[in-house]
């Protein structure tokens, strides 16, 4: 069993797409997994929230149940990094970006391409 990091980018898109794509992914890599998320994420989505946006409100909610954890990083994206390695865990993203960025440091990554398909790269 281990933590999935889930970014505010991975969270949003599973709102859009309607679905629970955390026992989603779970079932995809086939390993049980504990979500979680960081304490800079949900500040991210606080900030977000200012738009009086349903959707981010939601992401808000769904998030609140997530285990939290703080890192050192002030930064959403770089938090989830220094979790993903200090926990070793799984980063959950639909951010391109984010996700090469935690490829390169041998982080696994749960990612959802643009075309809404699941894709697990594992070291």
């Amino acid at each position: 069993m281990r933590y999935m990091f889930i970014d505010t980018s991975f969270l949003i898109s599973a709102i859009d797409l309607g679905k629970d794509l955390i026992s989603i992914g779970e079932n995809y890599i086939d390993e049980a997994i504990i979500p979680a998320t960081s304490k800079q994420v949900l500040d991210e989505l606080g900030l977000l929230a200012r738009e009086n946006d349903k959707k981010i409100e939601l992401a808000k909610k769904i998030a609140s149940r997530f285990k939290v954890f703080e890192a050192s990083s002030s930064n959403a994206d770089d938090s989830l990094i220094e979790l993903c390695i200090e926990k070793k865990g799984i980063l959950a993203t639909a951010d391109l970006e984010l996700m090469n960025k935690a490829r390169d440091r041998g982080i696994p990554v749960l990612f959802l391409k643009a075309n809404k398909k699941l894709v697990y790269f594992e070291r």
